[in-house]
Parts: structure tokens; C-alpha cells; sequence
């Protein structure tokens, strides 16, 4: 894939991050494909996708079949501990400077490159119904303005 269709695909995953009520299995499994944390794996009699944690596999890698019923991936847009991890492993120094609940309970989410006085580079969501949806928010922001491992 080039980067102008790689970043197409993550500023995709933005507009259904912003129109979403909650997290999905599905939004959780297209960020992972789209951040190469987890990959399609053909085999005889369905479509699978293996990521990083397994104990089928390898140590390194597990597989599971592509449903929510047999999910055993990171639950990004479910789960805070989740989207922060993945924030800090897609953005090494970088920080979450913000993360709040607004009057209208729904989430603002800053991350910002450096150190918090003096920051060489700034992602935010305006606003998400949970806060693992603004982090993601803001990370994929991020990512698609060029920000990316090198801290």
C-alpha cells in the first residue's frame, strides 16, 4: 500500500472513530490491520488475522477467527488501557496531555510530541463519547499529519 493510500485509510478510520456511539469489534480490528498490529492469514476454511500475544502460535503471535465471539486482540476502542498502550507504542514521546470529560459528558483528547511546555508537535479530538475513542482519535490525527515513531 503507498503512504497517500495508508493515509487515506487512517483518515477513513477518523470519520467512523468520529461517527461512532461506542467501540466496535470491527472499528478495534480495522485499526489494528491499519496499523500493522494484526494481519489477514488465509487458510482452508476461513479468514483469520493474527496479532502480537499468542498462544496458539508462536509466543509471538496468536491467531483467532474474525468474529467478536472469538476475539482475543486488543479491545482499542473498548478499552482505555488499551488505546493508551497503542498510543504509546505508535507515538514514543509523546504525551497525553489532555484527556476530559466535557459538560456535555462526551471526551476531548490532546496528545502532544516533547516535552508539555515546550511540544514540537499537537493532535486533538474535538470531541468522542468515551475516552478511548478521543485517544484514538488523536492518535490517527496524528498519524496522518506525519507523525510517527521518531519522537
Amino acid at each position: 500500500m503507498s503512504e497517500r493510500t495508508d493515509k487515506a485509510e487512517l483518515e477513513g478510520l477518523v470519520e467512523r472513530l468520529r461517527e461512532a456511539e461506542e467501540g466496535t469489534y470491527e472499528l478495534d480490528r480495522d485499526i489494528g490491520l491499519a496499523l500493522g498490529e494484526w494481519r489477514y492469514l488465509p487458510d482452508d476454511y476461513e479468514l483469520n488475522i493474527q496479532f502480537p500475544g499468542s498462544r496458539f502460535m508462536e509466543a509471538d503471535d496468536t491467531i483467532f477467527n474474525d468474529s467478536p465471539a472469538s476475539i482475543g486482540g486488543p479491545a482499542y476502542t473498548q478499552s482505555l488501557d488499551a488505546a493508551l498502550a497503542l498510543v504509546e507504542e505508535k507515538l514514543p514521546g509523546w504525551a497525553v496531555a489532555n484527556l476530559a470529560q466535557q459538560d456535555d459528558r462526551t471526551w476531548w483528547a490532546e496528545l502532544r510530541r516533547g516535552q508539555l511546555t515546550s511540544y514540537t508537535g499537537v493532535a486533538a479530538a474535538m470531541t468522542a463519547p468515551t475516552p478511548a475513542l478521543a485517544l484514538l482519535i488523536a492518535l490517527l490525527t496524528a498519524l496522518t499529519q506525519g507523525d510517527s515513531h521518531d519522537g
